[in-house]
């Protein structure tokens, strides 16, 4: 099976960022533009309300990763999907176009809930589970203390220094005046 990139890193940190528990936010804006990636120059694949409940997954900088609202809109062709499952790798896409962003590929056999919503050989489908996408911090109101704190590896701890005696300090003193200088052109390139 061939899988994108883009499809593997969705599965990877949207089951790793939907498996802990996100924190509710009420959006503030009027009408919030969901975005593919966390920037302003990222697609907007979808809008959300004032007041509209969402679950954020986590804050980076100014922008947070919230799991795909059930409101947001998701097509994709209606020929790839069998009894609830799609036959064949398909993009998932923010309107019925092959030209709208694609928000990832959904391999074969995924399971689709399919929404009465048809047209032109595309068909809606519930957002999947593990589908992320991001909005502005500014107009969403949540806790942010109730967000899973990101794991650190632990700084390694310095070992204590041991002590050099007179003699060994010497002993390094007199290697480094007496080590030869490497001229310039017989420097070797490790390129």
């Amino acid at each position: 099976m061939k899988y994108s990139f883009a499809w593997i890193l969705l599965l990877v940190f949207g089951a790793a960022f939907c498996a802990c528990a996100g924190a509710p936010g009420k959006v503030t804006g009027k009408v919030l533009n969901v975005r593919s990636g966390a920037d302003i120059k990222s697609p907007i694949v979808g809008k959300v309300v004032q007041d509209e409940v969402v679950d954020v997954i986590a804050k980076k900088d100014n922008w947070l990763q919230i799991a795909a609202p059930a409101s947001l809109k998701i097509y994709i062709s209606e020929a790839l999907v069998s009894d609830g499952k799609v036959i064949r790798g398909v993009n998932m896409r923010s309107f019925m176009s092959d030209q709208a962003p694609s928000l990832g590929e959904l391999p074969a056999g995924t399971p689709v809930k399919l929404i009465d919503e048809r047209a032109y050989g595309w068909v809606r489908i519930a957002p999947p589970e593990t589908l992320t996408v991001y909005v502005a911090a500014m107009y969403v109101d949540f806790d942010e203390k109730a967000l899973a704190p990101e794991e650190k590896a632990p700084a390694p701890e310095a070992a204590p220094k041991a002590e050099k005696s007179t003699a060994q300090v010497e002993a390094e003193a007199a290697a480094t005046v007496a080590a030869p200088a490497i001229a310039p052109d017989a420097a070797v390139d490790n390129k």
